[in-house]
């Protein structure tokens, strides 16, 4: 039988006002409801009783017997601390201004409370992604392990420090210690939908185990099918395997979360040019996948560079002019832009047939500090389009450079590869 928590929060001045209710999904009876009335302070105690109380309505409703939870330690003793923790969890999106800005929330939560060990792994998880992704110094990855270390040193058995190692991992090009560590994490979070998102996020897409990826985002799914982060990660694998009205199921599932009001994100302007392109909407997928670029790119002639490239695709005889404009528009792709958006001129020059200039994008982005990791990250590389590059005989040098082949050997090849003796093909 599978059940349903449902609940809202307000916070007024002092007090939280907290409803919960927990529903028969099948039948949507009500099995039990509370409504709370409590101080701030009192959050720790609150969910400590909240979850206590849906224990005992369950084991009177299924008529099993289930353990009380005890009460757990909170993680801090510092209520404001774990306020502004939340606040930066809610704003760290993927962005650089994002990020940004979660970084100084987080920042101000350890100024309160040093010994934070959930905010110190957060704020390590910033840290590096912002120097995976190229928007700050390769050095902030140093910082990143030096949180994570602090972290672990304080909460041993946090999940979420293991999963930051195995970002940390990862980005150093070591994947089967990221395997290890991802499995850490699970001894101690096997329910944690965060920890098994992660699995597939940082590993099984980069790796090219598109199929994989897909089964495990949908196992964390049916953990927490509210989580936000999940729906849009689905999205997104749904997309790379070219699953388009399953993968827009999925954004409209992520907008119904966190509302109509968001702006939109640029990997889901991808998703949806994606899917105009292959429906061969291309007028549509030019409009959409110039939302996708930063402001900055925009306004220097990105939207039009885009326009071109969809244009040839509907005519091949533009395809000239399309690889013109994209080789002179590539000198403004600087070193500090998000290694996602570059992946996407490397898609770009091979959806027009220009190999030769996407494998020198590919090979500029591998160039950068943790650009191995960079030109991996987005999965973009194994969506159907890209695959006249992944046969290309350049593909297996290029992936030797990410580190992945020790992977593939003790885990399994990517979708539509093959390892022979050690060297990489795809067909």
């Amino acid at each position: 039988m599978a059940t349903i928590l449902e609940g809202s929060v307000r916070s007024t001045g002092e007090r939280l006002r907290v409803s919960a209710r927990l529903v028969d999904a099948a039948s949507g009876f009500q099995i039990w409801s509370q409504d709370y009335d409590r101080q701030s302070a009192d959050i720790f105690k609150l969910q400590d009783d909240l979850a206590g109380q849906i224990v005992q309505a369950l084991r009177g409703y299924m008529n099993v017997d289930l353990t009380v939870p005890t009460g757990r330690q909170p993680p801090t003793k510092d209520v404001q601390a774990y306020e502004l923790s939340l606040q930066a969890r809610l704003i760290g999106r993927g962005t650089t201004a994002s990020v940004r800005e979660a970084l100084a929330l987080v920042d101000q939560a350890l100024v309160r409370d040093p010994d934070f060990a959930d905010a110190r792994v957060f704020r390590a998880i910033l840290l590096a992604g912002s120097a995976g992704l190229g928007a700050g110094p390769s050095t902030l990855v140093d910082d990143a392990q030096r949180e994570i270390d602090r972290a672990l040193a304080l909460s041993p058995n946090s999940a979420e420090a293991h999963t930051a190692q195995e970002a940390i991992d990862v980005m150093h090009g070591h994947w089967i210690e990221a395997e290890a560590s991802f499995r850490a994490a699970m001894v101690m979070g096997a329910d944690d939908p965060e920890v098994r998102d992660f699995h597939p996020f940082l590993i099984l897409r980069p790796a090219g185990r598109i199929r994989q990826s897909q089964a495990e985002f949908t196992a964390a799914y049916h953990l927490a099918r509210t989580y936000g982060w999940t729906p849009h990660e689905l999205a997104i694998t749904e997309s790379l395997l070219g699953h388009d009205a399953e993968a827009e199921k999925f954004v409209e599932l992520e907008e119904q979360n966190y509302g109509v009001e968001q702006p939109v994100r640029w990997d889901i302007a991808l998703i949806r040019a994606r899917a105009a392109a292959r429906s061969g909407r291309y007028a549509a997928a030019a409009g959409l996948a110039s939302q996708a670029l930063t402001d900055s790119l925009r306004n220097a002639g990105g939207g039009q560079v885009m326009q071109a490239v969809y244009a040839a695709l509907a005519d091949p005889a533009k395809r000239p002019a399309a690889r013109q404009a994209l080789q002179d528009f590539i000198p403004r792709l600087t070193d500090s832009i998000d290694f996602r958006v570059w992946t996407v001129f490397v898609g770009a020059f091979t959806m027009i047939g220009d190999l030769d200039g996407a494998y020198a994008l590919a090979g500029r982005i591998a160039d950068q500090p943790f650009g191995a990791h960079g030109i991996t990250l987005s999965g973009d590389l194994w969506r159907p389009e890209m695959r006249p590059f992944r046969k290309d005989a350049r593909f297996a040098a290029l992936m030797a450079r990410t580190g992945l082949s020790d992977y593939w050997k003790r885990y399994g090849s990517p979708d539509e590869c093959d390892l022979k003796d050690g060297v990489l093909a795809c067909h």
